[in-house]
């Protein structure tokens, strides 16, 4: 397959962000297929419980794992691409070397501690006593998933910081066609419950990561005997990557104490909002994606010393996450009721998930800003800010929320309102970061060039 580079330090800025990004939201299209998908088998097959199982608390601790580690990947990334934007394309695999030992440690830290801990991690997060068990289970083995679960998403983002943009596109979509086939396998043909949930995601996640790790290594060399793990990579790395995955991490953790609040009010309430998150984690795609592709064009230019194209990166990307956001947000209002039909057909679910998704879905627009300013941070390799940034705007506001007042009420409403009220006060931080960041770190460095 011929390789298309992409150089994001010419021609038009949004051009640049929406060539890396269209590819990439195919992918997230599939990946939304998948994850619809999955939802319908688990709910019409396996019940509503399954359902709010798979997808309550235990996605949360999930989420946790993926989040921290994105941190080591969005870094390893950065690094990568900043080499690129200096012409330093050809010792590209040491910087895989590097990365993928690193992602390893990560994933199997976490599987270990997943694997012995899960059930006291749920019974903690106040899972209903009628779930505790199946999404104990449910944890347990798919947490032996999580290394090879990670060399996928390494290998793909890192590719993408190479500028490549076809590959990891119809990679990806293979991984999310064969996860349709395998669950289809396990949780329909084979009845497996929820086992088969889990069978499908590692034995996936494993054909994929072996095909990848191959790749690399006949494309760039990776595990060749003059490639090497680079302290110096390595500690670029963690500069990045600690607080990106820090930042990750108390971001996830607050959700987590946002649906131990939720898992309050009963297993029809948890399967709503379950709902939500499997119609709603479409925009979280495309917020991903786009974070990725501006993450991109940032570093590339900057790594070129091309700054005041990196300050024109702000507007232009607030252009494109607002009209992403606008756009789902007004077609899930008009097809609310079908789509929350696919999942379920128990009424009392039924309300909680259309109720909750009339109330969410107009307030994405606020986290538009949020995703334009954190992809911008990672890109220059300055994610300090953004744990500062998490800290106060998320963090403590969530939490204060919640637990001071919100989970007094009952009302799953007040509850979620934790989510936009953090966003805006986020934005409003970050605005201020925004304008240090730019004084420090563009218009100086601007002049001095």
């Amino acid at each position: 397959m011929k390789r298309r580079y992409i150089d994001a330090t010419k021609g038009s800025i949004i051009k640049n962000i929406l060539f890396i990004l269209y590819p990439i939201l195919i992918t997230g299209l599939f990946q939304q297929v998948y994850t619809i998908l999955n939802g319908v088998m688990v709910g019409k097959v396996l019940g509503s419980q399954a359902l709010a199982a798979v997808g309550g608390s235990a996605y949360n601790l999930i989420n946790m794992f993926i989040n921290v580690s994105n941190g080591a990947v969005t870094a390893s990334m950065v690094v990568l691409s900043q080499d690129v934007g200096r012409g330093k394309r050809d010792s590209s695999r040491n910087n895989f070397k590097t990365a993928l030992i690193i992602v390893f440690v990560i994933a199997f830290s976490f599987t270990i501690i997943y694997y012995f801990n899960c059930q006291y991690f749920l019974t903690f997060l106040k899972v209903p006593a009628d779930n505790i068990a199946i999404a104990t289970e449910y944890l347990k083995y798919y947490s032996l998933g999580f290394v090879s679960n990670m060399t996928v998403l390494m290998i793909i983002n890192m590719l993408r910081g190479l500028g490549e943009s076809a590959r990891p596109t119809i990679l990806l979509i293979i991984l999310y066609l064969l996860n349709i086939v395998f669950d289809f396998i396990f949780i329909v043909i084979l009845k497996l419950d929820i086992l088969g949930v889990v069978l499908s995601y590692i034995t996936t996640h494993t054909l994929m990561a072996i095909g990848l790790l191959r790749l690399i290594h006949i494309d760039y060399g990776v595990f060749a005997k003059n490639s090497k793990f680079e302290l110096s990579i390595l500690k670029r790395v963690l500069i990045i990557g600690i607080p990106a995955s820090v930042t990750s991490f108390l971001y996830q953790m607050t959700s987590a104490t946002l649906m131990s609040a939720v898992n309050s009010l009963g297993s029809a309430v948890v399967a709503g909002y379950v709902i939500n998150n499997k119609i709603e984690n479409l925009f979280w795609i495309l917020m991903a994606s786009f974070g990725v592709a501006l993450t991109n064009v940032v570093a590339q230019n900057y790594g070129a010393k091309k700054y005041d194209r990196v300050k024109k990166s702000i507007p232009a990307g607030l252009l494109v996450s607002s009209l992403m956001s606008i756009v789902l947000s007004s077609t899930v209002l008009i097809l609310v009721h079908p789509l929350v039909l696919m999942f379920t057909s128990e009424p009392e679910v039924i309300e909680q998930a259309v109720s909750i998704l009339r109330f969410l879905m107009p307030m994405l627009i606020a986290y538009a800003a949020v995703e334009t300013f954190f992809a911008l941070i990672n890109g220059l390799g300055k994610s300090i800010y953004s744990t500062i940034v998490t800290i106060f705007g998320v963090v403590v506001v969530r939490i204060a929320w919640v637990t001071l007042y919100a989970s007094k009420t009952g009302n799953v409403r007040t509850i979620l309102f934790a989510f936009p009220l953090s966003w805006i006060i986020t934005t409003l931080i970050y605005l201020v970061i925004y304008y240090i960041i730019k004084k420090k770190y563009l218009t100086e460095e601007l002049e001095a060039s």
